[in-house]
């Protein structure tokens, strides 16, 4: 439902890539396959970062750049209530019923 909502929300605002979907070779499709170009995220892919066997060595490289630092973390855990009720309005708008994000620990953070 998300990704139906976000393909709509892209067309509305004029935009290629944002919700988690990129469209920039035109329409995409949620299907899986890195073979494809319209796969939702293939467009979002702009470097290649080689192959790594196990995640936690390539997240301890410098290509890794996802390293948000305790302010922005702060400001997350913050935003989060209102990331959740944005994602659950677009997927009822579809619908789907709201999913809550979660923490590390499991636990719902609303």
């Amino acid at each position: 439902m998300f990704y139906n909502a976000g393909k709509t929300a892209l067309k509305e605002k004029g935009w290629t890539t944002g919700y988690s979907i990129s469209c920039d070779n035109g329409d995409c499709s949620a299907e899986f396959s890195i073979e494809k170009e319209g796969f939702m995220q293939m467009d979002a892919v702009v470097t290649d970062h080689g192959v790594w066997n196990d995640p936690s060595e390539y997240y301890g490289t410098d290509a890794y750049r996802n390293r948000p630092n305790p302010v922005i973390l702060l400001f997350y855990r913050f935003m989060i209530k209102r990331v959740n009720r944005r994602v659950a309005r677009m997927r009822s708008s579809f619908g789907g019923a709201g999913m809550m994000v979660t923490g590390n620990d499991g636990g719902e953070l609303e």
